[in-house]
């Protein structure tokens, strides 16, 4: 609500307002970097770009720390299939990925991937490895036998995937939505525990910790861990 808001203002406008797990690529984190070292250069502190390198550093954390929530911090035994490796949509470019970066921490944790990108397969491949990963040919291939959904890059494909296919190829019922594309009412509607980024879903937790919809564990029998 804030974001549409902010968007009705013509010096603004709507890109970029859009919440997630964080910017990446070649560009824009090294702008951003680069100007605040000017500024600390020149015995300023910018904090309104110490923050903005700060927050988009705890997106990435938060994001994860949802999964550890559900799954426990340790995920050996658990899969999560993960959509899109790449910085941003229409590329292979994964210089200074999010979606590069979350795999990886998931991956530290125990959890074994199953990824796919429409174009940077490659490319992730390259820096990612293929250790605990598998690349797969599509979307539906990534979700075979999965616990849960990762969505971390915002490609359009993944807006209108089949969520009833999806629900028949998983193990689990948990979407982690990092780039806000599918609509949660209808994720919901098909049995899915519903995590997204800055909005109230069945998988926000309260300020007590509780979660709205059922947890399931890696066994799927309905108990929260």
């Amino acid at each position: 609500v804030v974001a549409a808001g902010m968007g009705f203002d013509k010096r603004i406008g709507r890109a970029f307002l859009n919440a997630g797990i964080g910017f990446g690529g070649s560009c824009f984190p090294k702008d951003v970097s680069a100007l605040f070292k000017t500024s600390t250069d020149q015995d300023y502190d910018f904090k309104l770009l110490r923050g903005v390198m700060e927050v988009n550093d705890m997106q990435k954390d938060y994001f994860v720390s949802k999964v550890l929530r559900v799954f426990g911090d340790n995920l050996h035994g658990v899969t999560l299939a993960c959509l899109g490796l790449a910085f941003k949509e229409n590329t292979d470019d994964v210089r200074e990925s999010v979606a590069i970066r979350v795999a990886r921490v998931l991956r530290g944790h125990g959890a074994a991937l199953r990824v796919y990108d429409p174009e940077a397969a490659a490319t992730a491949k390259a820096v990612l490895g293929d250790n605990q990963v598998y690349y797969a040919k599509d979307e539906y291939d990534a979700l075979k036998g999965a616990n849960a959904i990762c969505i971390l890059t915002e490609w359009n494909r993944f807006r209108n995937i089949d969520l009833g296919k999806a629900k028949n190829l998983l193990t689990g019922n948990h979407i982690f939505d990092g780039r806000n594309l599918l609509v949660g009412k209808d994720a919901e509607a098909r049995g899915f525990v519903y995590h997204a980024v800055g909005k109230w879903t069945n998988g926000s937790e309260d300020l007590n910790g509780t979660t709205r919809g059922v947890l399931l564990n890696r066994k799927g029998n309905g108990s929260k861990r």
